[in-house]
Parts: C-alpha cells; structure tokens; sequence
C-alpha cells in the first residue's frame, strides 16, 4: 500500500472515505448486510476488508490492486462487473470521477457452514463453527469479471434492501437467506459452485415431513432459511438444493404456496373475514404484500377471487 493512503478498519464498508460519498446501508437479517453507495469524485484509499463481501460496479470504472507475494496484481472494474473480497485482505482502490456499487455483506459462519456441508458430503453438520482454512478450501479473490447470476442476486439484495416491507419476517425473508446461501457458496467456488451440490439426491422422506410440518406449524410466524435448514442438520446453501429436489419449488415458493391455499381456505369458508385479517391470519405482513403477492400467483386480486367465489 501507497504510505500515502489514508487506512482505518471497518466492518460496514472500505475505508478512510474522505471524499464525497452518498450511501445508505442496511441489514437483512443475521446473515447479509447491503451498502449502496455512489462516489462523486475519485480517490484513491486502502481497503483492510475485516468481512467477506460480495459487491457489483453499476457505475464507473475501479481499479483494484493487491499484493501476491513479492509481486502485485491490478484489474478494473466496470459497469456490470462483480468482485468478492475475503476476510482480512487488504487492498488499494482507485477510481476518477463519479461510482455507484453494490456490497453486500456475508456472515462468516455462513460460508464455513457451506464448507462443513461439502467436506462431509451434506450429512449431519456440527453446531460449532468449522473455520475455512481447516477444510482445505478458503473464499477466494474475484475481481473486474462478469457473472450475471451473481450480478443478478446482488440486485435482488438491494431492491429488497429498499422494499417498504418488513424483510426479516414475511417470504422475502426466506428469498435473502436463499440468495445469500448461494452468495457465500459463490465465495468458495467462484467457477463452479455445482461442486458443491454433485451428490445431492433430496432430503429423506423424514426429513421433509418434519420440515414440511414445521412449515404448516409456523405459517404464520415469520419463517426462515437458517431455522429450516436447522432441523435438516444442513447448510442454507445446500438445505435449499436438497428441498428444491424434494419438492420442485424452493423454501420460499412452498411457504408462498401453502399461504395463498391457506387465505383460499379463509375466503371460502369465513367470507366474513376482511382482506386484512386473512392477511395476517394466512402469514403475510400485511394486505398490500398479501395483495400484490396473490395476484402475481393467481393472476387475480384477492378481492375478484372472494367475489367470484362468492357467486358460484
């Protein structure tokens, strides 16, 4: 690093930022943190990155340095590019003229939990964190290239970072800890994280009705990947691919499903019930997310639904 560069640690973003920056941040639970932010001016900083983060280049072009060695390395970021910065690796950052980027946050246990996961085979997985660097395997450093599923899960993130909506209970909830399962995978095998999922062949029949059941149990309560994938002794990453084998939908398709059944139940049998109780009755945060969620699904408003049905 340039003796001239400012450096300060922090967990949220880079560092020492002392030129002209708007940004905004937010959790999304335990597991991902989301920061948008837009540069005005160019700068050049030293970055000490104490998280992994995953992030995408929407704006400008960046150009990333670091030191292998007794060597260095430079790439360029530009628009649509992707990079994912391990732990503790440290970094210098230079850009001129205006940026906006995406960074998204990654719990560390997340990505030794996806590790533990494929060094046993997606068997029974210890609740005591298994560090990276015990396994063989360590998230790498990916920076300037293009991956549009990544790309694609990051703004997800951050459209869901500005929703008006509580995310940490209803079924957005369960998208974040998807997508963010998927990120940390993406970490460790940024070339193909298929690796990590070659030997799954779904859950056992007693592992999806116990899942299945806690599902319907807990419709109402704000349900998430990491408590699910708890009782599948497993991963978020890799309980998200043995469902989707299982069942054909992912965790959040399914709890979206049984909830729709569930106000079409409401509906048919208490018509007396306002669109706002069955809402909240079938686990949704409220009417408008209930609303805009049946019509996606049903191609209908719930209200054309109950009238139709209230006709035949």
């Amino acid at each position: 690093m340039h003796a001239a560069n400012e450096r300060r640690s922090d967990t949220a973003d880079e560092l020492a930022v002392t030129h002209k920056r708007r940004e905004t941040s937010r959790s999304l639970g335990s597991m991902i943190a989301v920061t948008e932010f837009e540069d005005t001016s160019g700068h050049n900083v030293g970055v000490i990155c104490n998280g992994h983060r995953i992030g995408i280049q929407i704006a400008g072009r960046t150009r990333y340095w670091w030191k292998i060695g007794e060597t260095g390395k430079q790439i360029e970021g530009e628009p649509g590019s992707v990079f994912a910065i391990p732990a503790g690796t440290e970094l210098e950052v230079s850009w001129e003229g205006p940026r906006k980027m995406i960074s998204i946050g990654i719990d560390t246990q997340l990505v030794d939990r996806v590790l533990a996961d494929h060094v046993h085979g997606a068997s029974e997985v210890s609740g005591s964190p298994i560090a990276t660097e015990t396994l063989g395997h360590k998230p790498r450093l990916w920076l300037g290239e293009h991956q549009p599923r990544v790309f694609a899960n990051v703004q997800r993130l951050a459209q869901l970072h500005a929703d008006p909506h509580d995310t940490t209970g209803g079924s957005e909830r369960l998208e974040i800890e998807e997508i963010a399962g998927e990120l940390a995978a993406w970490m460790v095998f940024p070339d193909d994280s298929s690796q990590l999922i070659d030997r799954e062949l779904g859950l056992s029949d007693v592992a999806l009705r116990r899942i299945t059941g806690y599902i319907r149990d807990h419709l109402r309560e704000g349900l998430g990947i990491e408590a699910l994938s708890d009782l599948a002794r497993l991963s978020p990453f890799h309980f998200c691919r043995m469902f989707r084998r299982s069942t054909g939908l992912s965790p959040r398709q399914y709890v979206i499903r049984l909830r729709i059944d569930h106000s079409l139940s409401l509906m048919h049998s208490r018509p007396n019930m306002t669109l706002a109780e069955v809402a909240v009755a079938s686990g949704f945060a409220d009417q408008a997310h209930f609303s805009n969620t049946f019509r996606k699904l049903m191609r209908q408003t719930p209200s054309e639904w109950k009238r139709e049905a209230q006709q035949s």
